[in-house]
């Protein structure tokens, strides 16, 4: 008798104890990450990062904070378990770093950020299928079908005014009086005669970045397109051209055969050239700079001409000012 009450007891216990709720365990924070999949480390390309903030077993009443060290993350937003981050635009060449903060209930989960530089510079391109990226605008524009600046060949400054007359006098790393003698860059060893710099003639075909005004002016990842890009997008098999206008400025709109690319163009308006004190030709053709030399003549470069019904690769002299339309890789 006194076994089956100790049994009695001991079963009524049991059942008291199974029906109790366990207190909630302290977890800690857990935050999942919109932007990429869940990490220790993020990247922020854009200009506003979100963090979707979950909670496990959350404690009522708790309150979810958050804080960057950096000053270029800004207007740090809590909406119930959502943060938002804005981001500030990176315009260094260089990545950036920090750390942010989410905190719960006590509980801290801390993160570093980098950001990298934009790669474009807040520039937009067209992806053709090609092996290079196209801006949908020339150096100087805000939009395809404005015209843009003209530049001589290694130039960084605007030549498109008339007070500024174009010849062998004022072009750039020249100091003789014709094509032939005063060459201080950009001249091959094949090509000494040119040669007036320091040394012996520096072999250089391609511009360099500092010469390159579409790597000045827009820096990123921009550059001038090669000659062979050019070729690239001027085959036919590659590309249409097609002489149209857009808000009543003429040029070419140029759009992609390329598999899967089909409906990718951009449009190059016809902003004519500068040479001497003239503008000429101004919305009936265009002169597009390569940032290649023309190995057989080191006055002058490849470039790019077209008017309606005709486009082609061509060669102009360096001192020429012509339109520039940048590429990326």
């Amino acid at each position: 008798m006194r076994l089956k009450t100790i049994l009695l007891f001991l079963s009524a216990l049991v059942l008291a104890l199974s029906s109790c709720e366990k207190a909630p365990e302290k977890v800690p924070l857990k935050a999942v990450i919109i932007l990429s999949s869940e990490s220790a480390s993020l990247d922020f390309t854009e200009q506003t990062a979100s963090f979707n903030v979950t909670i496990q077993n959350p404690y009522p009443g708790s309150t979810l904070e958050a804080s960057a060290t950096v000053t270029w993350i800004t207007d740090v937003v809590i909406n119930d378990d959502v943060v938002s981050y804005r981001v500030a635009e990176n315009n260094s060449d260089f990545q950036r770093s920090g750390k942010i903060k989410l905190t719960y209930a006590g509980a801290t989960k801390e993160f570093s950020v980098t950001q990298n530089p934009d790669p474009y510079n807040g520039h937009e391109c067209v992806d053709l299928g090609l092996s290079v990226k196209w801006a949908t605008c020339n150096v100087g524009a805000s939009k395809p079908e404005d015209y843009g600046a003209l530049y001589q060949w290694a130039g960084i400054k605007d030549v498109t005014g008339l007070s500024i007359n174009l010849d062998w006098s004022n072009c750039p790393y020249h100091t003789g009086s014709d094509q032939y003698t005063g060459w201080t860059k950009y001249v091959l060893s094949a090509k000494s005669s040119y040669w007036s710099g320091t040394g012996s003639p520096d072999n250089k075909t391609v511009l360099d970045p500092s010469d390159d005004v579409a790597s000045v002016a827009w820096r990123g990842t921009w550059r001038m397109p090669t000659v062979a890009e050019w070729d690239e997008l001027l085959n036919i098999d590659n590309c249409s051209w097609t002489w149209t206008s857009i808000n009543e400025i003429d040029g070419y709109k140029v759009q992609s055969k390329k598999s899967g690319y089909t409906d990718k163009w951009i449009f190059l308006p016809a902003a004519g050239v500068r040479l001497a004190g003239y503008h000429h030709y101004l919305g009936s053709s265009g002169y597009y700079g390569s940032s290649s030399l023309h190995t057989s003549d080191p006055g002058y470069v490849y470039s790019v001409y077209f008017k309606s019904g005709e486009f082609e690769r061509s060669y102009n002299r360096r001192y020429y000012g012509q339109s520039v339309r940048p590429v990326s890789d």
